[in-house]
């Protein structure tokens, strides 16, 4: 129907449409359910929706009308406690969370770093590729395609970043030296020989250093969240958050992390402003 739509002509000249209206088992229906799920699960890893819309808990919320919750983030006071923390850490276990809290990348992201990525000059660092765990091959290594115009991106080191990235440089330099089983594939985030670290070991560290904080636990996607609230709360337009954050999909960042607060709502003071008697008398 949507190729007739597309090319202007009539269905029924083209092909013989057939409506059966049958019931499945429910075997069959919890399947295509499944399927749906994983592919709305994935979508929602790559930003392009909001919710899984085949789920369960979002079929109870349409159904009865329940307002969406809010997502699980960390405040302010506990965001500080947190980096308090890991001041207490060797640089080599927190630099990860440093990364994935300061940047607000993704957990493939933060693995995908590498040193050459890393402008200490201009204070940049330059998103360029993903690491990620598939069972029976390993960790791969995924450069971001030309076409994901999302992914490729820069963002600028705040200056604890910029401090602790130098420190991580020397330490990471330290343990090469003499090393003949070295990995020089260049990952940050690696072990005592270089070879890159396991993504899902990034949210054992950030639980570890959560609890030591006295922090709620939250998972690294909402640390995400987090850097992405912090900086549309702190005045940065959402179209420029969309690309630092590597949205494909804008929508994403005004649909999710923008919230309407009617205490912060200055609106009346711009429009008056902006539309002032004097310029249109």
């Amino acid at each position: 129907m949507a190729i007739c739509r597309r090319l202007e002509i009539d269905i029924e000249d083209y092909f013989d449409k057939v409506e059966i209206e049958k019931s499945y088992e429910r075997n069959t229906v919890l399947k295509y359910k499944t399927i749906m799920c994983s592919i709305y699960r994935y979508a929602i890893k790559a930003e392009l929706v909001s919710k899984n819309y085949a789920s369960m808990e979002y079929l109870d919320d349409f159904i009865t009308k329940k307002k969406p919750k809010k997502a699980k983030i960390l405040s302010s006071d506990e965001l500080n406690s947190l980096l308090k923390t890991l001041e207490k850490y060797p640089i080599n276990q927190t630099i990860p969370i440093y990364i994935l809290t300061l940047l607000g990348l993704r957990e493939a992201e933060v693995c995908g770093l590498e040193f050459q990525d890393l402008d200490f000059k201009n204070r940049k660092v330059h998103i360029e590729r993903t690491r990620v765990y598939i069972p029976h091959k390993g960790i791969i290594r995924q450069e971001y395609q030309t076409k994901t115009l999302s992914g490729h991106r820069t963002i600028s080191m705040c200056d604890l970043l910029y401090e602790k990235l130098v420190e991580y440089k020397k330490y990471y330099e330290d343990i090469k030296k003499g090393n003949k089983l070295f990995d020089n594939c260049g990952a940050i985030y690696c072990d005592i020989n270089g070879k890159p670290g396991f993504p899902h070991h990034i949210n054992t560290l950030l639980r570890k250093f959560l609890i030591d904080a006295g922090c709620r636990i939250v998972s690294p996607h909402k640390m995400r969240h987090l850097w992405i609230t912090t900086l549309i709360d702190n005045g940065v337009k959402p179209s420029v958050v969309s690309k630092l954050a590597g949205h494909a999909n804008p929508k994403i960042t005004l649909e999710v992390y923008t919230q309407y607060r009617p205490e912060e709502d200055d609106s009346e003071d711009i429009l008056n402003a902006v539309f002032q008697r004097k310029n249109i008398s």
